[in-house]
């Protein structure tokens, strides 16, 4: 096998990511998870993931970064907290009345805005070819964004165990399997809800990390895929 790509020392952080980036879309984002996000060494993190990934991907991820931090740091200061999003978990994603940012993949794949499309079903298939079917089924619609979300932090958790353990086949499925799923699902949507939450004004906070999901997807994709190549094995060749 070739030598590596240095983003193979970055595979432990995968999965934390995309559970950190899960967070707010699963659950109202509490101060705990605020601080998480203003810590610098959070941005660490990320910065090790932009320095692997071409700088036309890296200098987007880094300006997404330092604008979500500045909305935590914002957003832990009192008289700032309503206006950065403090309790726009329910208006903004649950209810009641319509939804100024549904986040569901179904949603944006059709012209009627409705849930439970085949695109959601698709999502569904991936979660059983993988064994991962969601805590939350059948009460949540598979393709919300954070089980989407859920699931490729699993997958992640399976490709660095593989890789840990010496098996390279069994990684770099997980790896194919995670291109697949980015670009048939989460990556052809993520950009449309970014849009939809940078307009309402309660989506501030919730903007800033829509921003940094689609950076950090984009990147990770294109990691993935450099990762298999280096391997010697094609990255959009699902197993």
């Amino acid at each position: 096998m070739a030598t590596p790509s240095p983003f193979a020392l970055l595979l432990p952080a995968r999965a934390a990511v995309y559970q950190l980036l899960r967070t707010p879309f699963a659950v109202e984002p509490d101060e705990a998870f605020v601080r998480a996000v203003a810590d610098p060494s959070t941005a660490a993190v990320f910065d090790g993931f932009w320095n692997a990934a071409d700088e036309s991907l890296a200098a987007p991820g880094r300006a997404a970064m330092a604008a979500w931090q500045r909305a935590a740091d914002a957003r832990l200061t009192a008289e700032e907290a309503l206006r950065q999003g403090a309790g726009a978990f329910c208006p903004l994603f649950v209810g009641p009345g319509p939804l100024a940012a549904p986040p569901w993949e179904s949603v944006y794949g059709n012209g009627d805005q409705t849930l439970f499309q085949a695109s959601t079903l698709a999502v569904r298939r991936a979660y059983v070819a993988h064994q991962l079917i969601p805590r939350t089924y059948p009460h949540e619609a598979d393709d919300s964004l954070a089980l989407e979300l859920d699931f490729l932090a699993a997958l992640g958790e399976r490709m660095t165990e593989a890789w840990e353990r010496g098996e390279t086949g069994e990684a770099l499925s997980a790896a194919r399997s995670s291109v697949q799923f980015l670009d048939e699902h989460l990556l052809r949507w993520i950009g449309p809800f970014h849009t939809k939450l940078s307009q309402t004004v309660r989506g501030l906070f919730y903007r800033e990390t829509a921003a940094v999901i689609e950076t950090f997807a984009t990147a990770d994709r294109s990691l993935l895929a450099s990762l298999a190549d280096a391997a010697g094995a094609p990255a959009t060749e699902v197993a």
